[in-house]
């Protein structure tokens, strides 16, 4: 049984050896700046179409299993009347099988995050695909509308498999980051803004007790210890207080900041602290 606070990273995205897509995508805006980056970094494709189909081989031997995907900004999405996002696993890259999604109610899924600007599928959230959830080495994530082109254009792209510590946190920590904030800016012309010039940073800290050496060192090696992946999405998927009452939230990993405490008095007993920053 999951628990119900998970670490997303861009598993599948991150993984893949080879990525191609059925219509290009701009020089400036890739579709590998959605895997990592600050949340307003994007991509787009570089001419209008009806649909868009963006494939990733993980090469041969290699297979995951899905269990969420996750579109970031979907705002754009939305203004382009954008109806089907399917993310579909395949063994040979000819057969397709449908994993997680909806084909043609994609307006009307639930949106998360403090934007409210990420949609999240997974098999009991969102989902309207209803899939099989497979091993495979092919995976095709496919946006469509009903009709008319767009120009189709989203801020992230993950999927694959969740980080589970395996239990729920046993403590947590949140916090409002004003560097970088100000209450007021002058301006040359002499007059002053008295709002915020800047979305004020949330800043969560996370502890669990009692994780196995195994699970604490694949914290370490695929957490903490990755410093060009290090952006994630954290998933409340039932009690949302540890994200400001939010079920989403795109941040980076602090990883300074984090520790596994082992306690030698008890076997296979570690104190993990997590620590991570809204971008």
């Amino acid at each position: 049984m999951p628990s119900s606070f998970l670490i997303l990273k861009p598993d599948v995205p991150d993984a893949a050896l080879v990525i191609s897509s059925s219509v290009p995508f701009e020089e400036d805006y890739p579709v590998a700046a959605t895997f990592y980056g600050r949340g307003y970094t994007h991509a787009r494709i570089s001419t209008a179409a009806t649909s868009v189909d963006i494939t990733f081989d993980l090469g041969t031997g290699n297979s995951r299993a899905v269990d969420h995907l996750v579109i970031g900004g979907i705002k754009s999405l939305v203004a382009a009347s954008t109806t089907g996002v399917v993310l579909s696993g395949s063994s040979d890259g000819t057969t397709w099988v449908s994993q997680l999604g909806t084909t043609a109610n994609f307006l009307t899924r639930t949106a998360n995050g403090p934007y409210q600007d990420d949609v999240i599928f997974t098999p009991t959230y969102n989902d309207e695909i209803a899939g099989t959830i497979s091993a495979y080495r092919y995976f095709k994530v496919s946006i469509s509308k009903a009709s008319g082109t767009a120009q189709f254009a989203f801020r992230k792209l993950y999927f694959g498999e969740a980080f589970d510590m395996g239990k729920e946190p046993d403590n947590y920590n949140l916090e409002v980051l004003t560097e970088g904030d100000a209450d007021t800016w002058k301006y040359p012309r002499g007059h002053t803004i008295l709002s915020k010039a800047y979305y004020p940073k949330h800043k969560v800290t996370v502890e669990w007790d009692g994780i196995s050496d195994l699970m604490a060192n694949d914290f370490l090696n695929n957490l903490v210890n990755d410093p060009y992946r290090s952006t994630v999405y954290l998933y409340a998927a039932n009690y949302q207080d540890p994200l400001y009452d939010n079920k989403l939230m795109h941040c980076r990993v602090v990883s300074n900041e984090c520790s596994v405490y082992k306690d030698n008095e008890v076997s296979n007993w570690n104190t993990i602290t997590a620590v991570f920053e809204e971008v």
